[in-house]
């Protein structure tokens, strides 16, 4: 079995590119959704989130309240480390529990890791290839647009992640969403392609050697199991990395 990780800061079209996929057929890993359970009521993950923040952090029902959470983390310094430091591994276990059933039905299959934060948790070592969803320009249009978390909590999100640039630099295919709906559709059916291309080329994949218990996700020696693909020049430079 292969893994793709997917990503892209807030905003990108991400969560489109991951949706355009598997309407293509390929398997995609929610990374949010794991989130969310990680979070869940009873959880421990729960628990922990309400011990070390308090119960201004839940709604009438008892639920996590998301606006309430983000006010914490806002007038809290080391709120996004903790918060971070509960969610990531719990994320990490859910994942690995799916992969494993995924494994069993299809262990030639490809999987897509749809993970905003993959390259600042050390993901990208749990993947076989990369592939960076990109559209500085206009990110912060469409998170306005987009509602829900407060925008100075989506800001102090993005100010924790790694530069659009830094990210297309270190990806193995850059999916250029600055365009239409159209020429991203097109982009993802190239993409597609290129995935049945490429997939006879790893050599041993990251699954389930660099998921086991003797590697810890997010163990960042070595390197990938397919060769960093060469991105065109033009494309890194204009989303700001150097080639």
């Amino acid at each position: 079995m292969l893994i793709l990780g997917l990503t892209g800061s807030m905003g990108c079209g991400k969560s489109s590119v991951a949706r355009l996929l598997a309407e293509r057929g390929v398997r995609v890993l929610d990374s949010d959704l794991f989130a969310r359970m990680a979070l869940a009521p009873a959880s421990p993950g729960f628990d922990q989130v309400v011990e070390r923040f308090g119960a201004r952090v839940l709604d009438g029902t008892g639920a996590l309240d998301r606006a309430g959470l983000g006010v914490a983390l806002q007038e809290d310094p080391h709120g996004w480390q903790a918060l971070e430091a509960i969610v990531h591994p719990e994320v990490r276990r859910l994942q690995a529990e799916a992969l494993r059933r995924l494994d069993l039905e299809n262990s030639s299959a490809v999987v897509v890791l749809d993970e905003p934060l993959l390259f600042e948790t050390g993901g990208e070592f749990l993947c076989d290839w990369v592939v960076v969803v990109a559209c500085a320009e206009r990110q912060m249009e469409r998170l306005q647009q987009r509602g829900g978390m407060a925008l100075t909590v989506q800001q102090a999100a993005m100010a924790r992640q790694m530069t659009e640039g830094e990210k297309c630099r270190r990806a193995d295919l850059v999916i250029d969403n600055r365009g239409s709906w159209e020429e991203l559709v097109l982009q993802v059916e190239s993409t597609c392609g290129w995935i049945g291309c490429v997939a006879g080329r790893v050599g041993e994949s990251v699954w389930p050697k660099k998921w086991s218990n003797d590697s810890p996700p997010g163990n960042k020696s070595g390197s990938r199991g397919l060769a960093p693909r060469q991105v065109q020049d033009s494309v890194l430079v204009g989303f700001g990395a150097k080639p």
